[in-house]
C-alpha cells in the first residue's frame, strides 16, 4: 500500500513565467491505495542528504514543487469517459444497488441547481463517483511509503 495525493482544486496564473503556468492554492486529498510497480518506476529513498529537496519538489502542496510549476499537468486530464446512451442504464443500476451513492446523489441534486437541471452532468456525477471512473485522473504520480 502507498499513500497518494489527488488534486481536488487549484488555481493557475493567467500568464506564464519562464515558460510555465504556475499553479497555486492547491488543495489535495490523500488516500492509501494498492499499486503494482511498472517498468520505469523509480524508488527514491528520502533518508539521504537531498531529503529536503525531494520533499519540496515532489509534494503537490509545495509552492515550489513540480506540480506548482505544471510538470504534472498530464495528470489533470481525464482520459477515460463514458457514452451517455450506454451509461444511462448502468447509472440507474448503480443508484439502485448502492444506497450510499444514491443518498449522496440526491443530496447533490438538492444543493446544486446546475446538476439538477442537466441530465449529462447527472450521469457524469454518477460516473465520477463510481468504480467506473478513471483512478489515475488528478492523481499525482508520486507514491509515499510509510
Amino acid at each position: 500500500h502507498v499513500k497518494v495525493s489527488y488534486i481536488d482544486k487549484y488555481e493557475t496564473a493567467r500568464n506564464p513565467f519562464e515558460g510555465h503556468y504556475y499553479h497555486y492554492k492547491t488543495i489535495c486529498r490523500d488516500t492509501t491505495i494498492s499499486i503494482v510497480c511498472q517498468a520505469g518506476d523509480r524508488w527514491i529513498p528520502t533518508n539521504q542528504i537531498a531529503r529536503r529537496f525531494l520533499v519540496q519538489v515532489l509534494e503537490p502542496r509545495s509552492d515550489e514543487g513540480y506540480f506548482a510549476w505544471n510538470f504534472f499537468d498530464s495528470m489533470l486530464q481525464q482520459k477515460e469517459w463514458f457514452s451517455d446512451y450506454v451509461f444511462e442504464e448502468i447509472a440507474a443500476d448503480l443508484l439502485k444497488s448502492n444506497k450510499d451513492l444514491q443518498q449522496r446523489f440526491e443530496q447533490a441534486l438538492r444543493t446544486d441547481k446546475n446538476l439538477s437541471e442537466d441530465h449529462w452532468q447527472q450521469l457524469y456525477w454518477v460516473y465520477k463517483n463510481s468504480d467506473y471512473y478513471e483512478p489515475t485522473a488528478y492523481r499525482i504520480p508520486v507514491y509515499r511509503i510509510y
